[in-house]
Formats: C-alpha cells, sequence, structure tokens
C-alpha cells in the first residue's frame, strides 16, 4: 500500500425527478403531503399514488425557531414554534418570510418577528447561512423538503462560532478580518509591468471562477472543528481567496509574499484535515485542494525559499 490519500472533492450535483413545474420531488416527505386535488372514489391504489406525487405539492410544516433578544440578554435565550405551508419549491427564507408576516406560535401567541439576514435571497451573499437541524446551510437555497425530518420539527439556530446580535442574526466580522490578516485583494496599480498579455496555463480562469464564487457565508467555518475561539485558524474561505488572488495575473505578481503569509500561526498548517468544509460549502467550491495545493506550497517555500531570498 502506498501513502497517497485519496483526496475528497467538491460534492456534485446529482440529478433529482421532478413534477410538471420543474420542481424537485424525490426528496418530498409523502407522510406529510396534503393533496390539492381529489380523484373519484373508484380510483385505483396506483392512480391515487400517482396522484399524490404529482398534485401533492404542499404540506404543513413546523419550525422550531432559537430565540434570544441580544447578545448580552442570555436570559431571553428561548424556542419558538411556527408552522408554515410548505411545497416543494419552498426554502427556508421563504418559510421565515411567511412567519414574519404572521408570527404566531403553535400555540397560538403573536410574538415579535423573528430577525435574521436576508440581503438578496439570491445565494449570492452568504448573508442567510444559519443551522437547519445542528448543520449550516444558507437559507435561501435550502429547500423545505430537503430537511425536513417526518414529523418531527425542523429546527433552526443561529451559527454557532460568531458572536449573537439576535435571533438568527450573528457577527461574521471575523471572516474579513481573516481576508486583511492574509492581504488576499488584487492591487490594480501593483507598480509592475502590465500583465495583460501574461501566458495563462489552460483551465487558471475557469478555476479561478470556481474558487471566487465563495461568498462569505461562513458554513465551513461553522462546520471546522479547528475553527473558533479556541484556535486561530483563519479557516478555508480565507485561504482559498489566497489561492484565488495567486492565480490572477496581476495577484500572482506576489506569489511568494502571500505564501509566506499563510506559514504563521493560524495559517494552512493549522488545517486539521477533516474536510468538512468541502462538505458544508453551498457553492460546492473545492476547498480541500485549496487547502492542499497551498500546504504544498508552504512546504516548498519553508525548505527552499532559502535559496531564493526575501520575497518582494
Amino acid at each position: 500500500m502506498g501513502n497517497t490519500r485519496r483526496r475528497r472533492q467538491s460534492p456534485k450535483a446529482t440529478g433529482k425527478s421532478r413534477d410538471d413545474r420543474g420542481q424537485p420531488t424525490s426528496q418530498r416527505p409523502a407522510d406529510q403531503l396534503r393533496a390539492v386535488t381529489h380523484l373519484p372514489e373508484t380510483a385505483s391504489s396506483a392512480d391515487r399514488t400517482a396522484q399524490r406525487d404529482v398534485t401533492s405539492t404542499e404540506w404543513m410544516v413546523r419550525l422550531r425557531i432559537r430565540r434570544q433578544d441580544g447578545p448580552e440578554r442570555v436570559e431571553t435565550r428561548r424556542w419558538e414554534e411556527f408552522a408554515v405551508r410548505a411545497s416543494p419549491g419552498v426554502t427556508i427564507a421563504g418559510a421565515l418570510g411567511a412567519i414574519a408576516a404572521s408570527p404566531v406560535t403553535t400555540t397560538g401567541v403573536r410574538v415579535a418577528p423573528i430577525a435574521w439576514d436576508a440581503k438578496s435571497c439570491e445565494v449570492d451573499c452568504g448573508a442567510c447561512a444559519l443551522l437547519v437541524n445542528g448543520q449550516p446551510h444558507v437559507a435561501c437555497s435550502t429547500l423545505l423538503a430537503t430537511v425536513a425530518r417526518g414529523s418531527r420539527p425542523i429546527t433552526l439556530e443561529p451559527l454557532g462560532k460568531f458572536p449573537l446580535v439576535r435571533d438568527l442574526v450573528v457577527d461574521r466580522g471575523s471572516i474579513p478580518d481573516a481576508l486583511r490578516q492574509l492581504r488576499t485583494w488584487i492591487e490594480a496599480d501593483s507598480g509592475q509591468p502590465n500583465v495583460t498579455n501574461v501566458a495563462r496555463a489552460p483551465g487558471v480562469e475557469r478555476l479561478r471562477v470556481e474558487l471566487g464564487r465563495c461568498t462569505g457565508c461562513g458554513a465551513c467555518l461553522e462546520a471546522c472543528p479547528q475553527y473558533g475561539a479556541h484556535s486561530d485558524y483563519v479557516g478555508a474561505a480565507a485561504i482559498n481567496r489566497a489561492r484565488f488572488a495567486i492565480l490572477d495575473a496581476t495577484g500572482g505578481l506576489a506569489h511568494r509574499a502571500r505564501v509566506e503569509r499563510l506559514m504563521v500561526a493560524g495559517g494552512v498548517a493549522d488545517c486539521g484535515k477533516a474536510e468538512r468544509c468541502v462538505e458544508v460549502c453551498p457553492q460546492g467550491i473545492p476547498l480541500v485542494d485549496s487547502l492542499q495545493v497551498l500546504g504544498q506550497e508552504t512546504s516548498r517555500e519553508l525548505i527552499f525559499g532559502w535559496l531564493l531570498g526575501p520575497s518582494s
């Protein structure tokens, strides 16, 4: 047996059966579906099953939401439960929107609207990240049907590794802080010769597009056992952004300097290789690839960097 370790790849989208409206049906919780139309009493059981799969497009879902009125008001921490009418295309964000329109619990008590981040609801800002049944998700792209648990309620909680603001809202300021620490930005005026016509390796731009899909939602950090108050680890999102900058024609001019910033405490060597980051990334970014590639580059710089002298 060799020492080659099989690298876990980013999750790939799989085909799902869809109904006549183009909505996924394969993960619909059949025991909770409520038929919209009805077959005649003489219809066969096979016809009734087919009708349920095609026309049963709504069911009731209970959401159990953890709430707190402010970061210092721990005494207000509580769970509240709501019921919403769902269909195959309804997301967590849609359910929260429905609750906001009528914030009445399952016990009939009208409560204050739930605070949650909802900037665009188009999967391009990451603001609505939260815990769904204990796992990080983005509310705007997570279908209720994919997280329903039979008769048990779906639980919603704020991300646990970021300071709480209120209810489902957290302060994710540590994410841009890590980007500043690694200086992952690309300077338009680098003082270097024009690099517009620099030859690029095949597939580099395609890879940069893939790496650049990060929205800073924080899901990878929430899932990472190395990231948190107990560690200086900057996390996969910032390290992936550093690789994105290195692959840029202009950003790559400071290649060695960017690698050196990853060699300090909290850098790429602090990755515990749990690979949970790539499992939960809603954008399917190959985060493990970035960690491994830059881990190899920091090793080379550590061994051979002295031959090249200080980086510019």
